[in-house]
């Protein structure tokens, strides 16, 4: 069946008909068989990488203490989660997660599947853009090996042993990588690595173990991303406050680019509400969409509040006020967002189907995405009066 297919380029139906079995079959040998090629190419491809290594007297192993920071951060948002870990041991190291989920935007961003809501996407956006102007704005360079754009790529040996390669130099740094999908799909880290083992020590939300070489990209849903922390430079913090604002305001009104089938920003409420009217709600989806948005507007809400309050070297006055004007509204949100997620409750998700459920949400979601309108207006305003004011 393989040579059938590979050599003489012949159909499924084809193969089915030649060698009298079902279709089904044969497109399910030839998965495996696929499968096992990929295994074999990633594997050729990793021990070359190690013998590599070997040549060159780098082989051995580093384990880097333990991350506390990514269980620390309490935040739904992995990759929030994941930066605190690695910041904590960076000239950042004292930075609080909501400045950290503020400056990074990510208090700020909502992505929504129209139709279903479907548990996809608060992780929906283009990483390698996102992720690096995130921490550029934290004052970092940073390394990004893996999906660019929204182009899912066909997994390679090369593209893997550049994965780990920038692992291992992260660590040798005394920095963790943030990594995707490794026991669950979100954002975890890797600390250490057993070149003899051939594994890494790693962490996520879902547990805390070893990870094969082999197994990097190869979680549930086959996607790399490997993201690594670089050298720091002390950024002018009215210049950090603009970069991110614009970040901010970028995601709101849609001026970023987007992942194909998602919908984000300010938009996404409207999104959200249409799919209640659908009346296919994911109930999985939903519930995690709204705790991590809820969760995330929580940090909005205080990162805008401590800018109005104790900010008073960095900001004018009628500054202070326009951010104290929006942490009240982010604070709407926050409740609104937390009261629904009471209705559906993660994991199990309530009944979002039923019609005085779907109701009470279309009500509440119109509530939040009136406040962050009127939020993301007083962010628009202030960075309007930034910009000409560092302009003089």
């Amino acid at each position: 069946m393989f040579e059938c297919f590979f050599f003489e380029e012949l159909t499924p139906v084809e193969i089915a008909r030649f060698l009298s079995i079902s279709k089904n079959r044969v497109y399910t040998s030839l998965h495996r068989s696929k499968r096992k090629l990929l295994q074999e190419h990633l594997r050729l491809h990793v021990r070359a990488y190690l013998n590599h290594r070997k040549g060159i007297g780098a082989m051995g192993k580093k384990v880097l203490d333990f991350p506390v920071g990514y269980n620390q951060a309490k935040t739904w948002t992995s990759i929030g989660a994941a930066m605190k870990g690695v910041l904590n041991v960076t000239e950042q190291k004292g930075i609080s997660t909501f400045e950290l989920m503020g400056y990074s935007s990510l208090a700020f961003r909502i992505n929504i599947h129209p139709g279903d809501v479907d548990v996809a996407g608060p992780t929906a956006f283009i990483w390698d853009e996102v992720l690096t102007k995130a921490l550029a704005n934290l004052g970092f360079e940073s390394r990004y090996v893996g999906t660019t754009e929204y182009q899912f790529e066909k997994f390679s040996g090369d593209r893997l042993t550049e994965a780990m390669e920038a692992i291992q130099t992260s660590i040798d740094r005394g920095k963790p990588a943030i990594v995707w999908d490794m026991f669950v799909p979100e954002f975890g880290l890797i600390y250490g690595y057993d070149d003899g083992k051939q594994q890494f020590e790693a962490v996520d939300f879902q547990a805390r173990q070893m990870l094969p070489y082999m197994k990097l990209g190869q979680g549930q849903l086959k996607e790399l991303a490997v993201l690594t922390v670089g050298n720091f430079k002390k950024t002018d913090p009215g210049k950090m406050l603009t970069s991110s604002l614009q970040m901010i305001l970028d995601h709101a009104y849609g001026r970023e680019r987007t992942i194909p089938g998602y919908v984000n920003g300010l938009a996404a409420y409207h999104a959200w509400i249409e799919a209640f009217r659908g009346g296919n709600v994911d109930p999985f989806g939903n519930a995690y969409n709204t705790a991590v948005v809820a969760d995330a507007r929580r940090f909005a809400a205080h990162f805008a509040f401590w800018l109005g309050n104790d900010c008073t070297g960095l900001l004018h006055p009628q500054e202070m006020i326009l951010l104290k004007k929006a942490a009240v509204q982010y604070t709407r949100v926050a409740e609104v967002l937390t009261a629904l997620t009471c209705l559906f409750p993660f994991p199990g998700g309530g009944e979002p189907n039923q019609s005085d459920q779907s109701q009470q949400a279309i009500k509440w979601l119109t509530k939040a995405k009136e406040a962050e309108e009127q939020g993301v207006q007083y962010l628009s305003q202030l960075l309007e009066q930034l910009l000409n004011r560092l302009a003089e």
